[in-house]
């Protein structure tokens, strides 16, 4: 399958994945690492991109999205006149018919969201990054009990990604980043749902100054290790 294939490419070759296996972990978060990352369809693509699979809850891959990072695991921004520094598989030559543009709409479900049957009594916890659901997932590794997704983006959480949630009447933690938390509180209000409710606790319990305005739960946690 296409996910296989990105997943056995070899993703030590990128940047992300290496500075993430080289955090210190603890004996335990180590030691199941690599199964966080095959749980979540983590790939690599030949230039070195992170391939962050989108599949929806049905298991139906529906885009993926390409990453490149700077060494220090930071999302590495693209100079001007360069390319291909983030991107979508469906636009990648050979990978065109996963998903065409042209003939629907391109659906972009939550990343982990293919994990809400396999584990159907977790608490949802959303984050906004692919990079911070990974890392909170393996540093608490418990699925059953609480699974991390990810939206994407702070402006990508929206009301279409979030129905299968609200349909399956799933408990959902908002986890914004700092700067985000007053605009994620608003769709909350929007969705009207009991069950949807923004998470502050670990920010109000663990942020300190020198984390930044910008900082997401993942920096934080990152920093307590």
């Amino acid at each position: 399958s296409y996910v296989r294939r990105t997943m056995e490419i070899g993703g030590d070759q990128t940047l992300f994945i290496y500075w993430l296996k080289h955090l210190p972990w603890d004996v335990e978060q180590r030691a199941r690492l690599q199964e966080t990352l095959w749980m979540y369809c983590v790939g690599c693509w030949y230039d070195g991109r992170v391939v962050f699979w989108q599949i929806d809850h049905n298991g139906i891959p529906r885009a993926a999205k390409l990453m490149k990072y700077e060494p220090d695991g930071h999302r590495y921004h693209e100079k001007k006149g360069e390319k291909n520094a983030t991107g979508w598989l469906y636009n990648q030559d050979g990978y065109r018919d996963i998903c065409k543009p042209s003939e629907h709409k391109v659906l972009h479900p939550l990343f982990g969201a293919h994990l809400l049957k396999r584990y159907p009594e977790a608490k949802i916890n959303l984050v906004e990054s692919e990079k911070t659901a990974l890392i909170m997932a393996n540093y608490f590794g418990n699925p059953d009990q609480q699974l991390w997704l990810a939206c994407g983006g702070l402006k990508q959480l929206n009301i279409e990604s979030m129905q299968p949630l609200i349909d399956q009447g799933r408990q959902v933690w908002l986890w914004p980043d700092k700067d985000g938390i007053d605009g994620w509180q608003e769709l909350a209000d929007k969705l009207g749902s009991e069950n949807v409710q923004i998470y502050t606790k670990f920010f109000d319990a663990c942020w300190i100054e020198e984390d930044g305005m910008k900082a997401d739960v993942a920096d934080i946690a990152v920093r307590m290790l």
